[in-house]
């Protein structure tokens, strides 16, 4: 065997033990049939390859070249393959109801189902890749992830019922006096002991007890809704607006150019004197850093970008926090918070086509999401 290609067997082998590392954590993490998992592994490798190919064909060797962006280029390619299981596990359990136990229990017990050792590690692991390959905060995408893993025990943890709330008992009142007249009738037929008395009474008061606390499912409906408020806030972190100064300088200069020379009568040639913007657009005018400005939600002129969020978020749970507001008035107030946010985010579109980032996609996504689950709820009522 030559020398290359027994360095060509070895640079494989990082590979192939990566590759099966990869379909190792889709098939296990992502909470979706094995065979589901394995093409959602080859479309997203597929997507990957397709993207990196792309920046190669557009001046990418020469940016490889450098050590910084070369770290971003792959930073960025590992945070969307790693980010694409941890999504579809979320919405394999918040949509589709694919919960354990735990997952479905309230209080302390579902918060340490969510925030075990894997999902942790995961949820770390984006925030990183995502700091470095896309140059967002590192504070909010921890924010992003992490709640993302809170969304469900805390709307779980906030929709329990205390056992003093107005909610009519699983056994009517009429009924629970009917057993125990039963059982006192029993008692005193001398049928059973006063001790297997007590027990029984004591049985029937656990039992309502215990059905009391049981919290009620959530719909597919409800889950939809929470889906969309935290695809919105996952994209509320992300670039919005993503714009290179140097190249829309030369947009400019060649708009600039084109009107002038239009102006010109046939026949004339252009004056001496007139500047070629054409050419300093071509040449004079570009940037050497081919310097990307990235604008995330939170940094949106006038604050558009938080109205949004806080008119998504409020959508989603205000059925939680406003439990005393009647049916029609809250679907009436989440029709027009979602209204206003979807209105801001089709400004923000149409306002700067040549602009729009991921994370404004993102964002229209998952009002569209909550939108659906709201519309459902109203349909299911």
């Amino acid at each position: 065997m030559s020398s290359n290609a027994t360095w060509a067997v070895i640079a494989l082998l990082p590979v192939a033990l990566i590759a099966l590392l990869c379909i190792f954590y889709y098939t296990r993490y992502s909470a979706i049939p094995r065979e589901r998992a394995i093409v959602l592994w080859v479309s997203t490798v597929l997507l990957t390859a397709g993207w990196f190919a792309l920046f190669m064909a557009r001046d990418g060797e020469r940016r490889m070249r450098n050590q910084a962006e070369g770290l971003m280029v792959i930073s960025a390619m590992l945070c969307f393959i790693i980010a694409v299981p941890f999504l579809v596990r979320l919405w394999s359990k918040w949509v589709q109801g694919n919960l354990t136990e735990e997952e479905r229990s309230p209080g302390a017990v579902g918060w340490r189902a969510w925030f075990r050792g894997g999902n942790i590690v995961v949820a770390l692991l984006i925030a990183v890749l995502a700091w470095k390959g896309f140059m967002i905060s590192l504070p909010l995408m921890l924010l992003a992830t992490f709640g993302a893993l809170a969304v469900y025990p805390a709307i779980l943890s906030a929709s329990e019922t205390p056992a003093s709330s107005a909610e009519p008992p699983p056994y009517p009142a009429d009924n629970l006096s009917t057993e125990r007249e039963k059982v006192l009738s029993m008692l005193e037929a001398g049928k059973i002991s006063a001790e297997e008395s007590a027990e029984l009474l004591t049985a029937l008061g656990a039992t309502v007890r215990h059905a009391q606390a049981m919290p009620v499912a959530m719909t597919s409906a409800q889950r939809l809704v929470l889906v969309g408020a935290a695809v919105l806030l996952i994209g509320f972190f992300l670039p919005w607006l993503v714009f290179n100064p140097a190249k829309e300088l030369n947009h400019m200069m060649g708009n600039i150019t084109t009107h002038m020379q239009s102006m010109v009568p046939p026949g004339m040639t252009v004056p001496q004197g007139m500047p070629d913007f054409q050419n300093m657009a071509n040449h004079g005018m570009s940037s050497p850093m081919n310097l990307e400005v990235q604008i995330a939600g939170g940094s949106v002129d006038k604050g558009l970008g938080w109205m949004a969020l806080g008119m998504g978020l409020l959508a989603a749970l205000l059925p939680y926090f406003a439990r005393a507001m009647d049916y029609p008035t809250q679907r009436l107030v989440r029709f027009l918070a979602l209204g206003g946010g979807a209105a801001i985010i089709l400004y923000l579109i149409t306002a700067a086509p040549r602009s729009i980032g991921i994370g404004l996609i993102v964002a229209a996504v998952g009002v569209g999401l909550e939108f659906i689950g709201v519309s459902r709820e109203q349909r299911a009522v």
